[in-house]
């Protein structure tokens, strides 16, 4: 029995103004979690060969971005 191929599919679309991201997945959280941190390793280093900075910063850039999002959402929480 052939087991069901799953997914994670991104597309993030960029215009001058603006920046629309949706995502598309067919894979148990697990996978969901283990994709989304190969896609920043993949981001980070794209990003350090154009850039003089290091992957290793970059990915710290990125997680203290994603920090802040969980604690101004936690706040938001907090106020309602």
């Amino acid at each position: 029995m052939e087991s069901q191929k799953r997914y994670i599919e991104i597309r993030i679309e960029m215009d001058g103004e603006r920046v629309r991201v949706e995502l598309s997945a067919h894979a148990n959280v697990r996978d969901l979690a283990h994709g989304y941190v190969t896609a920043a390793e993949n981001i980070a280093q794209s990003i350090a060969n154009r850039s003089d900075a290091t992957v290793s910063e970059i990915l710290g850039a990125m997680a203290m971005d994603i920090l802040s999002l969980g604690a101004e959402a936690y706040e938001n929480e907090e106020e309602d």
